[in-house]
Formats: structure tokens, C-alpha cells, sequence
């Protein structure tokens, strides 16, 4: 599996942009691709960027269960470059369409944007609330509309033009574990949130909070067994890091997580990297009943061929159990403390 938040070489390869003005009710549909110019491709690149490595983001499926003209508009784009403009325009149109529900959704330059990384091809749209910072003037040629795009500034977006809805979509396939990655950052305002991800895209969340927990919980305990496994008393403390977090927080976040395991940023990345595969949504609720099933005894493994089943509460009591080292050999000592045999058996 390709893992669209490997941005290699982007390239920006086409770009559209489309008004859609839900305060005034108006649609105003481009015909003309935007010229990509070196400020258009980094506004569109850097925003790319910041969008699918957010630590909000989520992996969805498009609905099977239906019609879904994004899907298939999408895949058209993907599959005949040729279609780009038409199809593009439909898809605003699609969104323009959601966007009427409500008239306190707010009004945006809608760019479609066909980019390369990493060898593949994919498909940004991107919903770009209207600022100061971007603006779009309309001309006419011979009855046509042309929506040229001014950018004041680098091109670099800073923080407060970070986007909060845009998907990335690649082409779809029975293969694909997921179709987009979507960030879609929820308002509290009854009728706006999840418009974008329902109404527009149809599309559905892949994985549960217990799949989430579940994945994040076995891939990490593998990933800092395998980076540590000469170093077991590094790989128990950033283990217990792990268990705390998922014991003491009812949101987790991925990237803040691999913040306070990996300070070293090229291990941190290569986590990432493994999560974003293995697991897919960078943020999601922890699933209790998961932590209390699984995570409340501590199953030891040694090369002797001893194994050690102990609940965790004990684990962590230094006055009952503990592990050293022996000297810089990897090797540890571990030491049960104050116990009565209550059963020995043989088998």
C-alpha cells in the first residue's frame, strides 16, 4: 500500500479554482486551468503538506451503499486528465450543494488539484475559506470565465490560514485500505459539523476507536521492542509511556504521542511513517474496555525460556518487582520482592 502522507517530490501537475459564495447564493464555475507559477505551486504544496501530515487527520472510505459522484468524478479525473475542468466543476457544484444546507457555513475559493509525490498521483480539494491573503478576480473571454487567483504574500501559509476541510483522494481501487485522507475539523454549530465528509464527499471513517487503540497500542510496543532490543530498560520506560497515555487520556493524539517517545527527529518520522500505515488516523477517542482487557497485565518474554504473567499495578510497584541491568551487556536481572509461593505445580 502507497502511503499518501509520503510527500516526496510533490509536484503540483494542475489546478482549478472555483468561487462559491454561500452568503450570496452564487456558483461561479472556472473554465480556464489556474497557471501554476512558483507562488501558486507553494501555497498549494505548503497547504498539501500541512493538511495531510495534521494530526487530525482521518482515513475514510468512499460509501459503496449509493450513488457517490465524487468518487466517480474523482477517479475520472485521475484516470482522463483530459476531463480535469468539466469534472471539476461538477464536484464544486457537489459541494456548493452541501454547502446550501446552511447558510452559516462559510463561503470558499474551492480548489481542485491534480499532484504527484512519491511516484503516484492524487487529487487535493481543497476548501479555502475566503481572506485577505487570497483573492480571486473574475474576467470574461468570449462569454468564458476565467477566475484568476492574486496571492498576497510568500505563499507560505502560516497558522491562521491553515485549512479545516480538504480531502486527498486517490484513485480508487478493490486494494486500497482507504480512498482519502480527510481533515475535516469539527465545529460545535449544529448543522455545519461533518457537512463536508457526509453530505459532499459520502464517504465513511475505516476504523473504530478500538481498532485505533488497539493497532497504535501492538505496532508501538513492536516498533520500541525492535529499536531497544539491546536496550530493555529504554524499551520498558517508553513502554510504560505508552500504557500511561492510554490509561490517562480519553483523546489521543499520534504526533504528540511520538513528541514524547522519539525526540530524535528521524526515529520520530520513521514511527510516523509506521503508524500512518498500520493505523491510518492520527488522532482518535482511547477505547477503555480495550485498555482494561488488554493492557492491565504485563506478559514477559525472555531468551532462557522463562515467561512472567504479572498484573500491571505490580509491575510498576518498585517494592514488588523490578528490573535491572547488568552491567552494559543488554542483559537485565529481574527481581520479584516479598512473595509467598501460594501454588507450584509441574507439568
Amino acid at each position: 500500500m502507497n502511503d499518501m502522507r509520503d510527500l516526496s517530490n510533490i509536484r503540483i501537475v494542475k489546478a482549478i479554482v472555483h468561487i462559491l459564495n454561500n452568503k450570496d447564493d452564487e456558483l461561479v464555475l472556472n473554465d480556464f486551468e489556474l497557471d501554476i507559477n512558483p507562488i501558486v505551486a507553494r501555497l498549494f504544496e505548503n497547504h498539501i503538506k500541512n493538511s495531510i501530515t495534521d494530526e487530525t487527520t482521518r482515513v475514510a472510505l468512499f460509501n459503496e451503499q449509493s450513488v457517490n459522484q465524487v468518487k466517480d468524478l474523482s477517479n475520472q479525473i485521475l484516470s482522463e486528465p483530459d476531463s480535469f475542468i468539466e469534472d471539476s466543476k461538477q464536484i464544486a457544484n457537489c459541494l456548493f450543494l452541501a454547502m446550501r444546507n446552511n447558510l452559516r457555513i462559510a463561503s470558499a475559493n474551492f480548489v481542485v488539484c491534480e499532484y504527484s509525490a512519491n511516484n503516484n498521483t492524487y487529487l487535493a480539494l481543497l476548501k479555502m475559506d475566503f481572506s485577505e491573503i487570497i483573492e480571486t478576480h473574475v474576467e470574461v473571454i468570449e462569454g468564458k470565465n476565467k477566475i484568476v487567483l492574486e496571492i498576497k504574500g510568500s505563499g507560505i501559509p502560516n497558522d491562521k490560514q491553515k485549512l479545516h476541510k480538504c480531502a486527498f483522494i486517490k484513485k480508487s481501487s478493490d486494494e486500497n485500505e482507504y480512498d482519502i485522507i480527510l481533515l475535516d475539523k469539527d465545529t460545535k454549530e449544529e448543522g455545519i459539523a461533518n457537512f463536508f465528509a457526509n453530505a459532499f464527499l459520502n464517504c465513511n471513517l475505516i476504523h473504530t476507536n478500538r481498532t485505533n487503540t488497539k493497532g497504535l497500542f501492538i505496532n508501538t510496543e513492536k516498533f520500541v521492542n525492535a529499536l531497544y532490543r539491546t536496550e530493555p530498560l529504554t524499551a520498558q520506560n517508553k513502554i510504560e509511556v505508552l500504557v500511561h497515555t492510554l490509561q490517562y487520556h480519553k483523546e489521543l493524539n499520534v504526533v504528540a504521542l511520538a513528541e514524547q517517545l522519539f525526540p530524535d527527529e528521524q526515529i520520530k518520522d520513521n514511527y510516523l511513517q509506521m503508524i500512518s500505515k498500520k493505523v491510518g488516523d492520527y488522532t482518535f477517542d482511547v477505547d477503555e474496555q480495550f485498555v482494561k482487557e488488554q493492557i492491565s497485565r504485563k506478559n514477559i518474554k525472555t531468551d532462557s525460556g522463562i515467561d512472567i504473567k504479572v498484573a500491571l499495578e505490580v509491575f510498576e510497584d518498585k517494592d514488588q518487582f523490578e528490573i535491572e541491568p547488568v552491567g552494559d551487556s543488554g542483559r537485565v536481572n529481574i527481581i520479584i520482592k516479598n512473595v509467598f509461593f501460594t501454588e507450584k505445580t509441574s507439568k
